[in-house]
């Protein structure tokens, strides 16, 4: 694989999340480096592939989280509460009220206490993951195992309402490989 072509879009960095469109659907992992993407393969196993092997030449693009919450690799932030939640996104959206649709999806997750683990602890838990695969439940889907490591929401359900969240906020800037 030659160099990655940052062009207007940035380098994925230690703990990113990184997605590819299939097509038919989006894939997601964790990226470590660019020996190592954690996700989980079509047979629904843990896996740890190189960046070439995941992308399969295929662009990708780097989720953003930051619209939530700044989180540095010292802090993680406990529950996204609803205070911290006004003041990011929309301070005078009344939270009771669902105003629009991404200020309800985004307090239905503070209301669930989700986590936002930061980058460190993301990669920890992939990683703790594959060591322990006996203690760990099958994903349904196999984007939920990445998300999972991210927030700690194990339902489907709720899962594929956060990934439409963070795409939307997502810059759709592809990084050519």
């Amino acid at each position: 694989m030659g160099e990655l072509d940052v062009g207007a879009g940035r380098l994925p960095g230690y703990g990113d999340i990184i997605g590819i469109d299939r097509g038919y659907h989006q894939h997601y992992g964790i990226f470590v480096d660019e020996d190592s993407i954690i996700h989980c393969n079509e047979s629904k196993e843990i896996a740890s592939e190189s960046l070439e092997e995941f992308l399969q030449e295929e662009e990708f693009f780097i989720c953003e989280f930051s619209f939530l919450e700044e989180v540095n690799e010292e802090n993680s932030y406990y529950g996204c509460g609803d205070m911290v939640l006004k003041t990011l996104l929309h301070p005078k959206i009344d939270f009771e009220i669902p105003v629009d649709k991404e200020a309800w999806l985004i307090n239905q997750f503070a209301k669930k206490k989700f986590h936002l683990f930061n980058k460190k602890e993301t990669v920890g838990r992939a990683i703790e993951w594959i060591k322990n695969p006996e203690y760990q439940d099958e994903p349904e889907r196999i984007e939920d195992f990445v998300f999972w490591c991210k927030t700690g929401i194990t339902n489907s359900t709720q899962i594929a309402a956060f990934i439409k969240l963070v795409r939307s906020k997502t810059k759709v800037e592809k990084i050519e490989t």
